[in-house]
């Protein structure tokens, strides 16, 4: 199901990370759709950072 709200997207950001990080992804027949799900992830997150202060704060924060 598609992301409808931006917690969802963030849950749905959390969840891609967690695949590729963890879910043994390497040599994926489906690496091409994680390539799009990874970029666009990335996209949402700089796009987070550029117009959420508190967001930009705990992510230049967080260790």
């Amino acid at each position: 199901m598609p992301p409808t709200n931006i917690q969802s997207l963030a849950d749905a950001v959390k969840r891609v990370r967690n695949n590729l990080f963890h879910g043994g992804k390497a040599g994926d027949q489906d690496s091409d759709r994680n390539d799009e799900l990874e970029k666009e992830s990335i996209l949402f997150l700089l796009e987070a950072i550029a117009v959420d202060e508190t967001f930009r704060k705990t992510f230049e924060n967080y260790q």
